[in-house]
């Protein structure tokens, strides 16, 4: 889940308002309760009273993450005004550990951000949480209207559950044949985060919702949004009969509950030519639909299937993806780079130039032809496990995304990796020769001595000096590369010169029993 809109606004049912009245207490804490824990002014401003019995001392006023909030801030609501007195009885005498909370707002047009506040005891927090504005009062929007509205305002959008993502906030996209906006965070009945399935929402449902709009990156969204309505589909999928077709081709069988009569199965244009309907039952209130899928040379590929069913009026649409495994395409990494976002699986190899955060293993990769980001290898903790540095050239394997326009390796499954260790010129000079082990010098570019050629326009042939000695380097290539061809011969193009300093990775290896640096290749980690 992305943190960062953690702290966006929570809206609630109408209904919980007025099932909370102020005759009731939420008597959840030891040392305080309050009549509600959610207030609801009108768009045409008003008050509300909060009983508040226990141990109060102040209330502090912080964001959906409790967060604490200034004025300036962009959380802080400064159309709220909010007072603390002293509870009263028919006497006019004060009553002991009680007190009256009261909140004021102006008249608005548009539903206000809600704002939050923590009263606060010796050892406990009570939260409350104040709207402006409530779900009667706003007009149903289209997708398309959201998504070409302004960032801030709040939305009433009613449409399909395509697909679920994460099911303790409610991640989940919704469609109404308009566009796709991607829901982030929803709300539970009683306006609570975390409890996504207690809603008994599922993929195909008909879902009305209500919640302010961001946008993340490229990806539109309503955040932690309120449910008003939930209409059951009357069709879903339940299961398929393997999750992966192989390679070489085969069957799939889909099960299906099934209330409607009969069900109406697509497959998009795009997968026509390798997977088709086989056959189609549908019998007391299931439905098995076998598909057929051809053998596959290419990388992997999926299909988004539809299944639609009808009962008089009522009309429901469910989606699967149907997954077939390819060939791992190996590739340079400006291959992968310009490639399509789908669910091919690629190889690539490059030195890694940067560690972005280790415990997921997000890095940098390099080779010759360009870089690449890796969005994770494996589990947390995986790649720590590994023991990779900055310096090393591993090969893994992933999928093309991307994140904000720019491309990125998803699901990076490690495969090996050949350790690059830091020497200096006078220890490297000293090793066996052994063209399995690679080594990390950093030096100056100075003229080859000991009778070796010096040669800086096309193959990179000099002395690296450090403080320690010189050693050899016996042509550098302008990146990693496998099987060095294209990043020959083109030292040129690196901007190095005498005088200059180098960092070179390579292998130590002799020649008429002088040692020297081969395999080299120039690097420079990412900053």
């Amino acid at each position: 889940m992305k943190l960062k809109y953690i702290i966006a606004p929570l809206l609630a049912v109408l209904t919980l308002f007025t099932a909370c009245n102020e005759d009731q207490e939420l008597a959840s804490l030891d040392q305080i309760s309050v009549s509600k824990s959610m207030v609801a002014l009108p768009l045409t401003g008003g008050r509300d009273t909060v009983v508040i019995k226990g141990q109060y001392i102040d209330y502090t006023l912080v964001n959906s993450s409790d967060a604490i909030v200034k004025l300036g801030d962009s959380d802080y609501p400064s159309w709220l005004n909010i007072s603390v007195e002293k509870a009263k009885d028919d006497k006019g005498q004060e009553i002991d550990d009680q007190y009256n909370m009261i909140f004021v707002a102006d008249a608005t047009e548009k539903v206000r951000k809600p704002a939050y506040l923590l009263l606060n005891t010796p050892k406990q927090t009570q939260r409350i949480m104040v709207l402006q504005g409530v779900q009667g009062e706003l007009p149903l929007s289209t997708c398309a209207q959201v998504l070409a509205g302004p960032d801030g305002d709040t939305y009433k959008v009613k449409g399909t559950v395509t697909k679920i993502t994460q099911t303790t906030y409610g991640n989940w996209y919704l469609n109404d044949g308009t566009g796709e906006i991607y829901i982030y965070g929803t709300l539970d009945k009683k306006g609570n985060t975390k409890n996504f399935a207690s809603l008994g929402i599922e993929e195909g449902d008909e879902v009305t919702v209500q919640g302010p709009k961001t946008t993340y990156g490229s990806t539109v969204e309503l955040i932690d949004v309120s449910v008003v309505n939930i209409k059951k589909s009357i069709v879903k999928v339940d299961s398929l009969s393997i999750d992966t077709l192989p390679k070489a081709g085969g069957e799939v069988i889909a099960y299906l509950t099934n209330k409607g009569e009969g069900v109406d199965v697509k497959i998009p244009e795009e997968a026509e030519s390798w997977l088709s309907i086989k056959s189609i039952n549908t019998k007391n209130g299931t439905s098995t639909v076998v598909f057929k899928a051809n053998a596959n040379k290419g990388g992997d590929r999926v299909a988004e299937v539809s299944f639609t069913s009808a009962s008089g009026s009522n009309s429901s649409t469910v989606t699967k993806q149907i997954v077939q495994l390819g060939a791992i395409i190996e590739c340079p990494i400006s291959e992968f780079l310009a490639s399509k976002e789908d669910a091919t699986v690629y190889r690539l190899t490059g030195v890694i130039t940067k560690v972005a955060k280790a415990e997921y293993g997000n890095i940098y990769i390099r080779d010759y032809t360009g870089e690449a980001y890796v969005y994770g290898i494996g589990n947390k903790g995986d790649f720590e496990k590994l023991g990779l540095k900055v310096g090393d050239i591993v090969t893994l394997t992933g999928t093309h995304s991307s994140f904000n326009g720019n491309p990125q390796v998803k699901g990076g499954k490690y495969e090996k990796h050949k350790a690059v260790t830091k020497i200096s010129a006078a220890d490297f000079v000293k090793l066996k020769d052994d063209k399995q082990t690679y080594y990390m010098l950093t030096g100056t570019i100075t003229t080859a001595g000991n009778g070796n050629k010096t040669e800086l326009k096309t193959y990179g042939n000099f002395d690296l000096v450090d403080e320690t000695g010189a050693a050899y380097i016996y042509g550098v290539q302008t990146g990693w590369e496998n099987t060095p061809a294209d990043s020959r011969k083109h030292f040129s193009d690196l901007g190095k010169k005498l005088g200059d300093e180098i960092t070179v990775i390579g292998y130590k290896t002799s020649f008429n029993n002088k040692p020297q640096m081969g395999g080299a290749f120039y690097f420079e980690p990412k900053k």
